[in-house]
């Protein structure tokens, strides 16, 4: 198995108190996971800020883009298209358990 790292993630604000009009999401997850499909990978030498000579694990922003969900944290950079890291990675999680939640159903286990 080959050795990969994972991007660093910035902080975004979760708490349930700061959020308005809070609704279920699992459609739109289902679909945004269905378009994130994980790759191991070398940036091109003058990648800005990013060492060619490192194996990374990630998502090519053109898959992420494919859903609606994924178009609201993909960029158009002048340096490509960039993913939006500090939403991103809270759309990463409620995909998570929105797989876990679908999961937990097809075994028959009821959430706590």
């Amino acid at each position: 198995m080959e050795s990969v790292e994972a991007l660093p993630v910035d902080r975004a604000t979760s708490d349930e108190r700061a959020k308005d009009k809070v609704t279920q999401a699992d459609s739109p997850m289902a679909e945004f996971m269905d378009n994130l499909h994980p790759k191991a990978f070398n940036y091109v030498h003058g990648t800005p800020g990013e060492d060619p000579n490192h194996r990374y694990a990630g998502v090519m922003a053109q898959s992420v883009e494919r859903s609606p969900v994924g178009k609201t944290i993909v960029e158009d950079t002048p340096d490509g298209k960039q993913l939006d890291i500090r939403h991103g990675f809270g759309t990463a999680l409620a995909a998570l358990g929105n797989l876990n939640q679908r999961m937990r159903q097809l075994e028959g286990v009821k959430r706590k």
